[in-house]
């Protein structure tokens, strides 16, 4: 769950709820704020189990943010029917079972049912119908019904606890989740910011826009919906990188021109990259997979299997090597993506799929920083990204780094990394290829310390409060 030092200006038409002191308040009147209180929105999180992406990072800043609170409140908030609420123990813990349930929805199958669906889903006509009835981890298929019921009954049941935060001139909202495919928190933002209240929302990229073609229409018309919300709705908007900074600051500049009803005031933090040791499950397969980076364990992409993370590219490089004779192993750990369905099949039937190809579609923390420590070296072939996680995680465990050389990837990695160009999959082929003629003899790389978790949550914090008084200045 997650955990706070909470206390907010929350109302109840039965009572006021102090959660700091987990005491009622008889009547109506709204808590006395000496400082500003930090309302961090959660509603995308809050409702999942995934742990990549958005999710990941909203969850690590979150973890953090408490220590950054020396003046003021922290409130986790979700948004629920025109309000926001603040995220209680009693929500977290039915949100908690239902992630659990959307990890692994298909074992509510009994066995025989599982491997017959497996059996039949296999192959055509009835490959499409696999991912409906047999959806991947984090995916739901056919029990999207049962689980949307289960959500709607919990979030109503925290609305009838009441409590719904009330905002004032001392109230920020800080904004750093997922909202293109739930438009409704806009509104309420927009009476929040026309009671006072001092709207930071964090932006992770522009892709949609920039790439199309790597999300469908109907996505790039959502998210074109949402920068316009973010753009009108917003006190300060917060970029994950200087690169997507100057991304959103040329959009608005060209989409907006003279406008004064929008905002111009954007800023730029670095995400952190905590690799704490983790005492988990790590699986017989994952363990014997990767055994000793000298030695011929596979080399690991990490990512959503989404067209802009260029799979194929990397596969196709591969596939070179294989025709050459090399014995380099391959290994693909993250979850399906919404556009992945041909690269799907081009693993399912693969030749060296359980050979010299490997897929994890459910890597924990602990089998993850296992692979991180023991992979032969870590591939990031992207075509456009917002940050690139895998790179700083990758450098933490002292771990050779490739990746396309693209400018958020020159950012973030800096001098450590071997660039490759997109052009011509040969191109990493030959790169892998010097390496695996040098890594036993190779000097070990030097772990590269990123910035905490801690410290990216305090320069968002800074970030946040300096515009905030700025504002009131």
């Amino acid at each position: 769950m997650i955990k706070s030092s909470i206390a907010s200006p929350i109302k109840n038409t039965r009572e006021n709820w102090d959660v700091s002191r987990g005491k009622a308040i008889n009547g109506t009147i709204e808590t006395s704020l000496e400082w500003a209180s930090l309302i961090v929105d959660l509603s995308q999180t809050a409702l999942t189990s995934r742990n990549t992406g958005i999710e990941r990072v909203v969850r690590c800043l979150v973890s953090q943010l408490p220590g950054c609170i020396d003046e003021g409140k922290l409130v986790c908030g979700l948004h629920l029917n025109g309000d926001f609420f603040a995220l209680d123990d009693e929500l977290q813990m039915a949100m908690k079972s239902l992630g659990e349930f959307e990890q692994k929805a298909t074992q509510s199958y009994p066995v025989p049912l599982r491997k017959l669906l497996a059996t039949v889903t296999k192959n055509r006509p009835f490959h499409k119908l696999q991912k409906v009835l047999l959806p991947a981890p984090s995916h739901l298929g056919i029990f999207k019904l049962p689980h949307s019921f289960l959500v709607y009954l919990a979030k109503q049941s925290r609305r009838r606890r009441g409590g719904e935060i009330v905002p004032n001139e001392k109230t920020i909202l800080l904004l750093p989740d997922a909202y293109w495919t739930k438009m409704d928190v806009w509104p309420t933002v927009a009476r929040y910011r026309d009671n006072g209240c001092f709207v930071c929302t964090v932006v992770y990229d522009l892709i949609p826009i920039s790439h199309p073609e790597f999300v469908g229409e109907r996505r790039v018309e959502k998210f074109r919906k949402y920068i316009d919300s973010v753009i009108r709705n917003s006190d300060l908007i917060i970029a994950i990188s200087d690169t997507v900074k100057q991304d959103i600051a040329h959009y608005v500049q060209e989409n907006y021109h003279a406008n004064e009803a929008v905002c111009r005031r954007i800023s730029s933090f670095q995400l952190g990259a905590d690799v704490p040791a983790i005492s988990g499950f790590v699986r017989e397969k994952t363990a014997s997979l990767f055994v000793d980076r000298t030695g011929n364990s596979p080399y690991l992409v990490v990512g959503s299997f989404d067209p802009r993370k260029n799979h194929h590219h990397v596969l196709d490089a591969f596939e070179r090597l294989w025709a050459s004779g090399s014995n380099a192993q391959l290994c693909f750990a993250g979850r399906v993506g919404g556009l992945s369905e041909n690269l799907v099949q081009r693993i399912n039937a693969h030749p060296e799929l359980g050979k010299r190809f490997h897929i994890f579609y459910d890597m924990n923390d602990a089998e993850l920083q296992h692979a991180y420590k023991n992979c032969s070296g870590v591939i990031l072939a992207s075509t456009v990204e917002g940050f690139g996680l895998p790179i700083v995680e990758s450098l933490w465990h002292g771990t050779k780094t490739f990746v396309s050389d693209i400018p958020i990837h020159r950012e973030v990695g800096g001098d450590n990394c071997t660039f490759f160009p997109l052009s011509d999959p040969q191109l990493l082929g030959n790169a892998i290829s010097e390496w695996d003629s040098i890594k036993e003899s190779a000097v070990a790389n030097t772990p590269i310390q990123p910035i905490s978790w801690a410290e990216s949550a305090r320069e968002l914090h800074s970030i946040c409060m300096k515009a905030y008084r700025e504002r009131n200045s």
